[in-house]
């Protein structure tokens, strides 16, 4: 892999915008960030370029090393942990963060899963701002690449998640794919 270039990381952050804009909305300047399955570390960098305090989760230790390499040539700080983001309660023993974070992680798994993942993350957190893939002809199409991805309409995200928490923003923006933006948080109830 090869280290980002700058105008590589200015495109990227272009791309994230919306998403960014959502995080600001919800999690002050400076805050401490865990970001889920962060692979690259893309959005953890966008983040951080920000000044978010981020921690970068991913249970690959090989990934998170190309991660924090790429985050060293852009003269970011990231601390970067190695770990299972379904099994936070295991390994975080009681750290709490501002925000949680991720970006094409959720739709990889079934409702039942999903809506104990997310409720783990609320236990560290008041907020989850995360964004899945949705249901259209674009992501029809770009998505061939057979990982399970559950593609969904954005109303079939939404009634999922508003069962067990309060989704207090949601929107829909084509980024490189279509994508649904969500901040969730604990239940009104």
């Amino acid at each position: 892999m090869a280290p980002p270039r700058p105008e590589d990381f200015a495109q990227q952050l272009q791309s994230d915008a919306p998403f960014l804009d959502m995080v600001s909305r919800y999690i002050t300047p400076a805050g401490h960030i865990l970001e889920c399955g962060c692979g690259l570390a893309r959005t953890a960098m966008s983040m951080a370029h920000l000044g978010y305090q981020i921690t970068a989760l991913d249970h690959d230790p090989q990934i998170l090393e190309l991660a924090r390499i790429s985050a060293g040539c852009l003269n970011l700080s990231i601390d970067f942990l190695q770990g299972d983001f379904l099994r936070l309660d295991e390994f975080l023993m009681g750290k709490l963060f501002d925000g949680v974070s991720h970006q094409g992680v959720l739709e990889h798994y079934e409702p039942s899963e999903i809506i104990a993942t997310v409720a783990q993350q609320l236990r560290v957190s008041p907020v989850v701002i995360c964004s899945v893939p949705i249901k259209s002809p674009f992501n029809l199409k770009y998505f061939q690449d057979n990982l399970y991805r559950n593609l969904w309409p954005e109303t079939v995200w939404w009634n999922i998640l508003q069962r067990e928490f309060y989704v207090a923003e949601a929107i829909v923006v084509s980024q490189r794919t279509d994508n649904l933006i969500l901040a969730i948080k604990k239940s009104l109830c």
